[in-house]
């Protein structure tokens, strides 16, 4: 992509830094605090968040999973490594 022109200078090229996907389990329902108990790098506290974090190391992503079944999953340069992210989630 070329850069643009403001004014009489250039503005940087944009590029993307963080792809979001969201998805669903397909369960309506999810206990985040057995979930928790058995899987060692979930992380879940309600009192600080409504959510289970999992972070994943390749490619390097976190994941939100909230009791409804949803998930947020950020932290992926691309949409394939984002697509890859969930489906590892």
């Amino acid at each position: 992509m070329a850069a643009l022109r403001i004014g009489g200078g250039t503005a940087p090229t944009p590029h993307l830094q963080n792809v979001v996907v969201t998805f669903r389990i397909g369960l309506a329902k999810v206990d985040l605090r057995r979930l928790a108990c058995l899987v060692p790098w979930i992380e879940y506290d309600p009192r600080k968040f409504a959510a289970a974090t999992m972070r994943l190391a390749s490619p390097r992503s976190t994941c939100l999973l909230f009791g409804s079944g949803r998930g947020v999953c950020t932290g992926a340069k691309t949409e394939c490594e984002a697509r890859h992210a969930a489906y590892s989630y």
